[in-house]
């Protein structure tokens, strides 16, 4: 037993215990009052222990951990192979996620796993390196991870991995960084390869990724009788006088090669000069001074018979008797949502299905946290949590919209957008990230397409919002047109026209 004090050696002697280290640590900053200002909240606090602890006991997975926190077990990681260490660690879940990697050269041993591409996360929380046995971060390393999942990924996901490097301890300098999680090699862009062609080799070999089919195309097949032939060029024939609404005359034939008349050619000037071409519907949605809530307002809510057409890329167009409208459909439903969730969060919460059979949900040990400290706020969103221990929730109830059996991959998919909203707007209070992360969770899900009176009732919850006019990504959401404003985008142009 070793004890030291206000950093004073004050005991040293043998004593009867059970075999292992167990290290205690209290009071660490008693003397040092400045830097305990500066210390985050306990949970934050709690989360950078357990992170490094999760460091230590993946490079060692021979080796029994137990880690308690306010004399509550966190961990207990009974010694085994690296497999059995991570899904110990993140959960049971995680041992049918892993592809294995293997790969030895002169140069650099390559071991460890990759998760599968359909479980990449949002946010960079399971991505371990560990070169000879000691955690580091390497971002030239993880570019080549993710070269090898190129075409794999969306733009905003990141792989998991959990690889360990054997080199030679000559070839690499450990002194770049104070907390020694950064090195320099020496063969950087040979093991970079090697890493990059591990990973990729990896993932074909275990069929995740698409691979190449080498079978002959059937229709490139050419018949014996045929070999010694000369292929024909094929005629290219078309018909520049077609009018699918012509009757009673038979449309001339023109052949590459023949001259046309040039009575006809005369005709084609003015109809290339005359031609309009209608600018791409998202160019359409332009702020304008003119547009009027309230006429807006008033439009939608006296035409019962409003119809509304879908006019792709998600965007929705209806005429009326003034003009045309067009709406933004996912921005404007994440609109409304984000803005009755803010309402459930500050002061009326939501509605809270009850369920009937209680759904066990399980988390990675960080992601766990961050769902512990949100449920009050969960809560009021109309999740009934409960917490059930080993980094397991309890639902015993759902929120009325939310449909039964969703509530796993909904709250992991709200959990991993709320990491990210908090990377990417930390100065944001935590009920509008959450407002926020819930509502683009809920857009996500929207599978079946709108039908014309779902998106007039969405346009009329719109301009009742706070701000119906700008998405929460800054995009414009509604957009009115009157009959002025429609001829002057779509009349040709006189000035070119004259030359």
């Amino acid at each position: 037993r070793v004890l030291v004090e206000g950093g004073q050696h004050r005991a040293q002697d043998q004593i009867a215990t059970a075999e292992g280290t167990s290290i205690s640590v209290r009071n660490l900053f008693y003397n040092v009052p400045a830097r305990r200002n500066f210390l985050k909240s306990d949970p934050v606090e709690f989360r950078h222990v357990q992170e490094e602890f999760i460091r230590v006991a993946l490079a060692h997975p021979e080796i029994h951990f137990e880690f308690h926190h306010n004399d509550n077990q966190v961990f207990d990681l009974r010694p085994g192979n690296l497999r059995q260490r991570i899904a110990g660690v993140f959960g049971k879940l995680y041992n049918e996620r892993l592809v294995p990697v293997e790969e030895e050269t002169s140069i650099v041993r390559v071991e460890g796993y990759v998760g599968k591409p359909e479980f990449a996360k949002k946010s960079r929380g399971e991505q371990y390196f560990y070169v000879n046995g000691r955690f580091i971060k390497d971002p030239y390393l993880h570019h080549a991870v993710n070269a090898a999942f190129d075409s794999l990924l969306p733009g905003d996901a990141y792989p998991s991995y959990w690889l360990r490097l054997q080199v030679d301890p000559a070839s690499i300098d450990v002194n770049i960084h104070p907390t020694k999680t950064e090195i320099k090699f020496s063969y950087d862009k040979d093991i970079y390869a090697i890493l990059r062609s591990a990973v990729k080799r990896a993932i074909g070999r275990f069929s995740v990724a698409p691979s190449l089919d080498f079978e002959q195309e059937p229709s490139f097949e050419v018949p014996l009788a045929k070999l010694d032939q000369i292929p024909r060029q094929p005629e290219i024939r078309i018909n520049p006088n077609y009018n699918p609404f012509r009757t009673g005359e038979e449309p001339k034939r023109f052949e590459v090669g023949s001259t046309p008349d040039r009575a006809e050619t005369r005709q084609w000037l003015p109809m290339h000069r005359e031609e309009t071409t209608i600018r791409h519907s998202e160019s359409l949605i332009i702020p304008s001074a003119e547009t009027s809530e309230q006429r807006l307002l008033r439009i939608f809510e006296d035409l019962d018979d409003f119809r509304f057409v879908h006019v792709g890329q998600g965007i929705a167009s209806a005429s009326h008797p003034e003009g045309l409208v067009l709406i933004h459909l996912a921005g404007a439903r994440e609109r409304v949502l984000y803005e009755d969730n803010l309402r459930y969060l500050s002061s009326k919460p939501a509605v809270s299905q009850q369920q009937l059979f209680p759904v066990q949900v399980q988390f990675n040990p960080n992601d766990y946290l961050v769902v512990c400290e949100l449920l009050p706020e969960l809560q009021k969103l109309g999740f009934d949590l409960a917490e059930f221990g080993g980094n397991t929730l309890v639902v015993q109830g759902r929120p009325a919209e939310l449909d039964a059996g969703d509530e796993s991959s909904v709250l992991h998919e709200l959990v991993e957008r709320f990491k990210q909203q908090t990377r990417d707007s930390a100065t944001l209070p935590v009920h509008e990230r959450l407002a926020r992360s819930f509502a683009r969770t809920q857009v996500q899900r929207q599978r079946s397409p709108f039908a014309s009176r779902e998106i007039r009732q969405l346009a009329i919850d719109l301009l009742h919002c706070e701000e119906p006019f700008a998405g929460l990504s800054g995009e414009v959401l509604l957009r009115s047109f009157d009959s002025t404003q429609l001829q002057n985008l779509i009349q040709p142009n006189r000035s070119t026209q004259h030359a």
